[in-house]
């Protein structure tokens, strides 16, 4: 699986560099109609959720997506997470 180098610059401005075959930035619980990816976050609080899966295998990912429903997802170690304020 395909694997991008992205930075991204976060609240202090640093750069962060991830290597992910995906990156979701939230700002609400739910993408699609029924897929809660993001049950943290909170629509007017003014930040991201960022998600995103560092180096990972395509069967990896496949299950992460089995997890969704149960959101085991957001404690894969390879899953980090974090809020980021919008600018």
């Amino acid at each position: 699986m395909k694997q991008y180098t992205v930075q991204l610059g976060i609240d202090d401005g640093n750069p962060v560099t991830i290597h992910s075959p995906l990156l979701v930035v939230c700002n609400s619980q739910y993408t699609g109609r029924e897929m809660r990816i993001s049950p943290q976050s909170v629509v007017d609080d003014g930040y991201f959720e960022l998600l995103y899966a560092e180096e990972i295998s395509a069967m990896e990912l496949l299950k992460l997506f089995i997890t969704l429903p149960s959101q085991a997802h957001l404690k894969h170690p390879e899953n980090p997470a974090s809020k980021s304020q919008a600018r």
